[in-house]
Protein backbone atom coordinates (compact mmCIF):
# COMPACT_ATOMS: atom_id res chain seq x y z
CA UNK A 1 0.00 0.00 0.00
CA UNK A 2 0.90 3.27 -0.71
CA UNK A 3 0.52 6.21 1.39
CA UNK A 4 -1.25 9.76 -0.28
CA UNK A 5 1.29 12.03 0.86
CA UNK A 6 2.99 14.94 -0.95
CA UNK A 7 4.24 12.59 -4.03
CA UNK A 8 0.48 12.40 -5.21
CA UNK A 9 -0.52 15.84 -4.10
CA UNK A 10 0.31 18.93 -4.88
CA UNK A 11 1.01 20.21 -1.27
CA UNK A 12 2.36 18.10 1.57
CA UNK A 13 -0.85 18.32 3.52
CA UNK A 14 -1.87 14.72 4.66
CA UNK A 15 1.28 14.24 6.63
CA UNK A 16 -0.40 16.61 9.28
CA UNK A 17 -3.24 14.16 9.91
CA UNK A 18 -3.14 10.12 11.39
CA UNK A 19 -4.03 7.59 9.34
CA UNK A 20 -7.56 6.08 11.49
CA UNK A 21 -8.82 3.42 8.57
CA UNK A 22 -6.76 1.19 5.88
CA UNK A 23 -9.15 2.79 3.44
CA UNK A 24 -7.07 5.89 3.90
CA UNK A 25 -4.02 4.34 1.79
CA UNK A 26 -3.77 4.17 -2.10
CA UNK A 27 -3.57 0.28 -2.53
CA UNK A 28 -0.42 -0.72 -4.55
CA UNK A 29 -2.27 -1.03 -7.66
CA UNK A 30 -4.10 2.58 -7.74
CA UNK A 31 -0.34 4.28 -8.33
CA UNK A 32 0.56 4.14 -11.82
CA UNK A 33 4.45 2.06 -12.35
CA UNK A 34 5.05 4.40 -15.08
CA UNK A 35 4.18 7.91 -14.01
CA UNK A 36 3.77 7.33 -10.38
CA UNK A 37 0.54 9.38 -10.50
CA UNK A 38 -2.89 8.12 -9.14
CA UNK A 39 -5.04 5.55 -11.54
CA UNK A 40 -8.12 7.57 -12.74
CA UNK A 41 -11.29 5.96 -11.55
CA UNK A 42 -9.39 3.40 -9.34
CA UNK A 43 -11.73 2.21 -6.45
CA UNK A 44 -9.11 2.05 -4.01
CA UNK A 45 -8.01 5.19 -5.10
CA UNK A 46 -11.46 7.20 -4.71
CA UNK A 47 -12.38 5.80 -1.57
CA UNK A 48 -8.93 7.13 -0.50
CA UNK A 49 -8.92 10.47 -1.35
CA UNK A 50 -13.20 11.08 0.19
CA UNK A 51 -12.04 9.31 3.49
CA UNK A 52 -8.81 11.56 3.61
CA UNK A 53 -10.89 14.87 2.14
CA UNK A 54 -13.97 14.44 4.91
CA UNK A 55 -10.93 14.45 7.50
CA UNK A 56 -8.66 17.06 6.29
CA UNK A 57 -11.27 19.59 4.59
CA UNK A 58 -11.49 20.92 1.08
CA UNK A 59 -9.76 23.98 1.82
CA UNK A 60 -6.54 22.61 2.26
CA UNK A 61 -6.84 20.56 -1.19
CA UNK A 62 -5.04 21.84 -4.13
CA UNK A 63 -5.67 19.20 -6.83
CA UNK A 64 -4.39 15.80 -7.31
CA UNK A 65 -1.72 14.25 -10.18
CA UNK A 66 -3.77 11.35 -12.27
CA UNK A 67 -2.37 9.18 -14.57
CA UNK A 68 -2.77 9.80 -18.09
CA UNK A 69 -1.09 6.83 -19.38
CA UNK A 70 -3.51 4.76 -20.95
CA UNK A 71 -5.48 8.26 -22.12
CA UNK A 72 -2.30 8.95 -23.44
CA UNK A 73 -1.67 5.36 -25.51
CA UNK A 74 -5.29 4.99 -26.43
CA UNK A 75 -5.00 9.07 -28.68
CA UNK A 76 -2.03 7.17 -29.90
CA UNK A 77 -3.65 3.54 -30.89
CA UNK A 78 -6.18 6.19 -32.89
CA UNK A 79 -3.64 8.18 -34.51
CA UNK A 80 -2.17 5.09 -35.78
CA UNK A 81 -5.04 3.39 -36.85
CA UNK A 82 -5.61 6.72 -38.64
CA UNK A 83 -2.41 6.90 -39.83
CA UNK A 84 -2.21 3.35 -41.20
CA UNK A 85 -4.43 3.70 -44.06
CA UNK A 86 -6.78 0.10 -43.40
CA UNK A 87 -10.01 0.46 -44.54
CA UNK A 88 -12.78 0.84 -41.46
CA UNK A 89 -13.52 -2.49 -41.76
CA UNK A 90 -10.02 -4.40 -42.66
CA UNK A 91 -9.90 -7.98 -43.35
CA UNK A 92 -8.89 -10.34 -40.28
CA UNK A 93 -7.49 -14.39 -40.21
CA UNK A 94 -10.43 -15.61 -38.97
CA UNK A 95 -12.52 -14.37 -41.27
CA UNK A 96 -10.31 -15.57 -44.39
CA UNK A 97 -11.25 -18.79 -45.99
CA UNK A 98 -8.53 -21.01 -46.21
CA UNK A 99 -8.06 -23.47 -48.72
CA UNK A 100 -5.63 -26.24 -50.84
CA UNK A 101 -4.65 -23.16 -53.29
CA UNK A 102 -3.81 -20.82 -50.32
CA UNK A 103 -3.03 -21.95 -47.47
CA UNK A 104 0.87 -21.71 -47.41
CA UNK A 105 -0.38 -17.85 -48.04
CA UNK A 106 -2.14 -17.80 -44.65
CA UNK A 107 0.58 -18.79 -43.02
CA UNK A 108 3.53 -17.06 -44.37
CA UNK A 109 1.32 -13.72 -43.86
CA UNK A 110 0.16 -14.91 -40.42
CA UNK A 111 4.38 -15.45 -39.83
CA UNK A 112 4.96 -12.00 -41.62
CA UNK A 113 2.51 -10.51 -38.95
CA UNK A 114 4.20 -11.94 -36.03
CA UNK A 115 7.86 -10.68 -36.91
CA UNK A 116 8.67 -14.22 -37.89
CA UNK A 117 10.55 -14.85 -41.32
CA UNK A 118 12.25 -13.08 -44.48
CA UNK A 119 11.61 -8.83 -43.82
CA UNK A 120 9.83 -9.18 -47.20
CA UNK A 121 6.58 -11.10 -48.58
CA UNK A 122 5.20 -10.95 -51.71
CA UNK A 123 1.78 -12.39 -52.12
CA UNK A 124 0.96 -13.60 -55.91
CA UNK A 125 -1.82 -14.80 -58.22
CA UNK A 126 -4.43 -14.07 -60.35
CA UNK A 127 -7.35 -11.68 -58.86
CA UNK A 128 -9.92 -12.14 -56.49
CA UNK A 129 -7.79 -15.12 -54.71
CA UNK A 130 -7.80 -13.24 -51.22
CA UNK A 131 -3.81 -11.20 -51.69
CA UNK A 132 -5.92 -7.98 -50.48
CA UNK A 133 -7.17 -9.91 -47.34
CA UNK A 134 -4.11 -11.39 -46.18
CA UNK A 135 -2.42 -7.85 -46.51
CA UNK A 136 -5.14 -6.02 -44.44
CA UNK A 137 -4.98 -8.68 -41.93
CA UNK A 138 -1.17 -8.59 -41.43
CA UNK A 139 -2.05 -4.75 -40.85
CA UNK A 140 -4.71 -5.57 -38.31
CA UNK A 141 -2.12 -8.14 -36.40
CA UNK A 142 0.44 -5.12 -36.41
CA UNK A 143 -1.36 -2.48 -35.10
CA UNK A 144 -3.12 -4.41 -32.28
CA UNK A 145 0.63 -5.48 -31.37
CA UNK A 146 1.71 -1.53 -31.75
CA UNK A 147 3.62 -1.16 -34.68
CA UNK A 148 2.79 1.05 -36.84
CA UNK A 149 1.37 0.62 -40.17
CA UNK A 150 0.77 2.12 -43.57
CA UNK A 151 -1.54 0.15 -46.32
CA UNK A 152 -1.22 1.58 -49.69
CA UNK A 153 -3.07 0.94 -53.05
CA UNK A 154 0.07 1.22 -55.40
CA UNK A 155 -1.82 3.22 -57.82
CA UNK A 156 -3.54 5.39 -55.72
CA UNK A 157 -0.30 6.67 -53.66
CA UNK A 158 0.93 7.43 -56.99
CA UNK A 159 -1.76 9.88 -58.11
CA UNK A 160 -1.36 11.41 -54.50
CA UNK A 161 2.24 11.97 -55.13
CA UNK A 162 1.74 13.46 -58.51
CA UNK A 163 -0.78 15.96 -57.00
CA UNK A 164 1.89 17.13 -54.47
CA UNK A 165 3.20 18.97 -57.85
CA UNK A 166 0.28 21.09 -57.95
CA UNK A 167 0.62 24.94 -56.91
CA UNK A 168 -1.91 24.43 -54.40
CA UNK A 169 -1.64 21.14 -53.39
CA UNK A 170 -2.47 20.53 -49.35
CA UNK A 171 0.85 18.60 -48.60
CA UNK A 172 4.02 18.40 -50.31
CA UNK A 173 6.08 15.14 -51.89
CA UNK A 174 8.09 14.53 -48.73
CA UNK A 175 5.20 14.63 -46.67
CA UNK A 176 3.50 12.35 -48.73
CA UNK A 177 5.96 9.46 -49.28
CA UNK A 178 7.31 10.11 -45.62
CA UNK A 179 3.95 8.34 -44.45
CA UNK A 180 5.43 5.05 -45.77
CA UNK A 181 8.61 5.71 -44.78
CA UNK A 182 8.20 6.28 -41.29
CA UNK A 183 6.18 3.09 -40.07
CA UNK A 184 7.17 -0.05 -39.04
CA UNK A 185 5.46 -2.31 -41.36
CA UNK A 186 4.26 -1.04 -45.11
CA UNK A 187 1.93 -2.97 -46.94
CA UNK A 188 1.55 -2.32 -50.86
CA UNK A 189 -1.14 -3.57 -53.02
CA UNK A 190 -1.69 -4.11 -56.44
CA UNK A 191 1.73 -3.38 -57.79
CA UNK A 192 2.44 -3.64 -61.46
CA UNK A 193 -1.01 -2.63 -61.81
CA UNK A 194 -0.04 1.14 -62.58
CA UNK A 195 0.51 2.35 -65.89
CA UNK A 196 4.31 2.45 -66.29
CA UNK A 197 6.36 5.50 -67.20
CA UNK A 198 10.48 6.48 -66.17
CA UNK A 199 8.50 8.09 -63.15
CA UNK A 200 6.40 5.58 -61.71
CA UNK A 201 9.30 3.05 -62.08
CA UNK A 202 11.52 5.37 -60.11
CA UNK A 203 8.92 6.04 -57.21
CA UNK A 204 7.84 2.59 -57.03
CA UNK A 205 11.37 0.93 -57.31
CA UNK A 206 13.00 3.84 -54.57
CA UNK A 207 10.21 2.65 -51.95
CA UNK A 208 11.00 -1.20 -52.46
CA UNK A 209 14.65 -0.36 -52.69
CA UNK A 210 14.39 1.47 -49.13
CA UNK A 211 12.66 -1.62 -47.12
CA UNK A 212 15.15 -3.82 -48.99
CA UNK A 213 18.43 -2.56 -48.38
CA UNK A 214 17.95 -1.34 -44.88
CA UNK A 215 16.12 -4.48 -43.75
CA UNK A 216 12.76 -3.17 -42.67
CA UNK A 217 9.32 -5.15 -43.46
CA UNK A 218 7.37 -4.88 -46.14
CA UNK A 219 4.74 -6.94 -47.26
CA UNK A 220 3.14 -6.47 -50.93
CA UNK A 221 0.38 -8.41 -53.51
CA UNK A 222 0.35 -8.56 -57.18
CA UNK A 223 -0.89 -10.38 -59.73
CA UNK A 224 1.82 -10.05 -62.36
CA UNK A 225 4.83 -12.42 -62.71
CA UNK A 226 8.03 -12.08 -62.50
CA UNK A 227 8.22 -11.58 -66.20
CA UNK A 228 5.68 -9.52 -66.43
CA UNK A 229 6.87 -6.86 -63.53
CA UNK A 230 10.44 -7.32 -65.65
CA UNK A 231 8.92 -5.56 -68.34
CA UNK A 232 6.92 -3.34 -67.24
CA UNK A 233 8.92 -2.23 -64.03
CA UNK A 234 12.57 -2.81 -64.63
CA UNK A 235 14.69 -5.51 -63.74
CA UNK A 236 15.60 -3.76 -60.65
CA UNK A 237 12.66 -3.92 -59.14
CA UNK A 238 12.29 -7.92 -60.24
CA UNK A 239 15.31 -8.67 -58.86
CA UNK A 240 14.25 -7.28 -55.37
CA UNK A 241 11.28 -8.41 -55.24
CA UNK A 242 11.87 -12.20 -56.00
CA UNK A 243 15.22 -12.42 -54.32
CA UNK A 244 14.89 -15.49 -52.31
CA UNK A 245 17.66 -15.42 -50.33
CA UNK A 246 17.37 -16.32 -46.62
CA UNK A 247 15.73 -14.13 -44.35
CA UNK A 248 15.51 -11.57 -47.69
CA UNK A 249 12.24 -12.40 -49.38
CA UNK A 250 9.58 -14.87 -49.15
CA UNK A 251 7.59 -15.56 -52.09
CA UNK A 252 4.06 -17.55 -52.26
CA UNK A 253 1.40 -17.84 -54.95
CA UNK A 254 -1.99 -18.11 -54.46
CA UNK A 255 -3.43 -20.87 -56.65
CA UNK A 256 -7.00 -20.78 -55.47
CA UNK A 257 -10.30 -20.12 -57.16
CA UNK A 258 -11.56 -16.60 -57.79
CA UNK A 259 -13.19 -15.24 -54.87
CA UNK A 260 -15.58 -12.90 -56.82
CA UNK A 261 -16.13 -15.39 -59.24
CA UNK A 262 -17.39 -18.12 -56.75
CA UNK A 263 -19.60 -15.41 -54.69
CA UNK A 264 -21.26 -14.16 -58.23
CA UNK A 265 -22.05 -18.14 -58.90
CA UNK A 266 -23.37 -18.67 -55.77
CA UNK A 267 -26.13 -16.15 -56.36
Amino acid sequence: MQRLDESLFRKSILTRFPKNSPDQYIPEDGVCKVCNRLVRNHPGVERAISLNLAEIGQEHFRGIAYCNCKRNFDNQVDRQRQWSNLPAKAETFESFEVSEGNKDAAAAALQFALGKGPHILLLTGGAGRGKTHLLQSIGRVCLDAGQSVRYELVAELLDRLRATYNRDAEESYNEAIERCHQVNILLLDDIGLEKPSEWVVEKVTALVDERYRNGRRLALATNKTRTQITEKMGFRLASRLWDTAPETVKVVHLTCADYRMKESNAI
